[in-house]
């Protein structure tokens, strides 16, 4: 597999990354450095479609030095579409395994549709004081409820799982929806 780092600097058309057969993870960050040191996707110039191919893929957005409190929506209408982290271009994907998002210190909002395909990492951070009422993280399962039995663990760090969907992960988040 193949580590690609996209830097939010070009400007202009489509970028299209097609992963191989192998396991490929893709990191989107304006800093290229390690993830959630201050980097973020605002600055992100153009409209990207991942194609991951064969494997176990990821792909990671890294907006942790965003200081706007975002409205991130994952999967909406099962489009694989990633939108809101940055105000105009929108990240679309296909065969991807593996999300992770990391988010700044703002009250940032989180709106995930759970699939059978992708399972999602969420990564808020504590926000500035005194903002308030922190992140939210809002989840919809594929099927549009809750399959008994689901396991749930709603505290600040948690995760769920519900059949058929793949889990979903947090940290720092200080509430939920179901």
């Amino acid at each position: 597999g193949v580590e690609i780092v996209i830097n939010g600097d070009v400007n202009g058309g489509t970028i299209t990354i097609n992963g191989g057969t192998g396991s490929d993870t893709i990191t989107i960050d304006s800093n290229g450095g390690t993830l959630s040191d201050g980097g973020t996707v605002e600055n992100l110039l153009n409209n990207v479609t991942i194609n991951a191919g064969g494997g176990s893929d990821s792909v990671q957005l890294d907006d942790s030095g965003s200081a706007d409190a975002d409205t991130i929506d994952v999967n909406l209408g099962q489009s694989q579409a990633i939108a809101g982290l940055n105000e105009t271009y929108t990240i679309n994907y296909t065969d991807l395994e593996n999300l992770e998002i990391f988010a700044g210190g703002s009250s940032d909002t989180f709106n995930v549709q759970l699939t059978p395909a992708t399972a999602f990492t969420v990564h808020g951070a504590d926000p500035v004081l005194p903002a308030s009422p922190g992140d939210q993280l809002n989840m919809l399962t594929s099927d549009g409820m809750l399959d008994l039995p689901f396991v749930f663990a709603a505290t600040s760090d948690g995760s769920l799982f519900d059949t058929p969907d793949q889990p979903i992960t947090w940290t720092s988040i200080e509430s939920f929806t179901l």
